[in-house]
């Protein structure tokens, strides 16, 4: 009987001493998984910052159009265009509003606007850098003139 008990006694502490060993080989396992899923996290991560960038550029790309909509419809109904994007909103001689607002690119930057000459204008959003006169400017060239 005693014999029988030291063998229970010896198969119990093989037992711990294997799940001991498992344990050490699942902190291992899991630790390769945050790995792996740290790196899908941050392929993640990048794929999704392309997408919002991308997003905003289209953004951006829509809103310059369309306020070069309300300019030429301004050019139309005054005969020149405004002197400013203020006069979409607040046209002269008691017109009705073209805009409600002008409002700002998707990075938060008043869009950028310039008559130069009575049938003329620029406009443009300064980009993702926030800064006019850069590569990623989004422009928009409107002529009166048909």
């Amino acid at each position: 009987m005693k014999e029988r008990i030291r063998d229970i006694l010896a198969r119990l502490g093989r037992t711990r001493r294997g799940r001991l060993s498992q344990r050490g080989m699942t902190i291992i396992e899991m630790m390769i998984v945050l790995v792996i899923m740290g790196m899908i996290m941050v392929t993640i991560g990048g794929y999704s910052f392309n997408a919002i960038q991308n997003a905003r550029l289209q953004d951006a790309r829509v809103q310059v159009g369309q306020l070069g909509t309300a300019l030429e419809e301004y050019r139309v109904l005054v005969g020149e265009y405004p002197q400013s994007l203020d006069d979409l909103v607040r046209p002269p001689g008691g017109l009705a509003p073209i805009r409600r607002e002008v409002g700002s690119d998707p990075w938060g930057n008043d869009f950028q606007y310039r008559r130069t000459s009575r049938d003329a204008f620029e406009l443009f959003s300064a980009g993702p850098d926030g800064r006019p006169g850069t590569e990623d400017d989004i422009h928009l060239e409107g002529s009166g003139r048909n």
